[in-house]
């Protein structure tokens, strides 16, 4: 109901951005993770190496567990009515 203002193409404009944002984010995620573990792999010291390496795995997947998390307790909390009409909003602000 809030999306479109009173407008009714600026709705499914605002749709399309946020998916292609979505997006850029994914894409550069997944390119950030396997260029900074090569980056590790090239330059860390030998005594440290195997720690550097698997300490960007543990923390990328601490974060997507982190966002299913809080995915998982807004909806539990909000419910799914709550999450579609206003809640999805709340993930962008964390």
């Amino acid at each position: 109901p809030t999306a479109n203002c009173g407008i009714p193409w600026l709705a499914n404009l605002g749709l399309v951005l946020l998916v292609f944002t979505r997006f850029l984010q994914g894409l550069s995620a997944g390119g950030e993770i396997a260029t900074v573990t090569t980056y590790l792999t090239e330059v860390a010291p030998k005594k440290v190496l195997s720690r550097g390496v698997a300490l960007v795995n543990v923390t990328a997947a601490a974060g997507f567990l982190a966002a299913k998390l809080i995915a998982y307790m807004m909806e539990a909390t909000l419910g799914p009515a709550g999450v579609q009409a206003w809640g999805w909003r709340i993930p962008f602000i964390l």
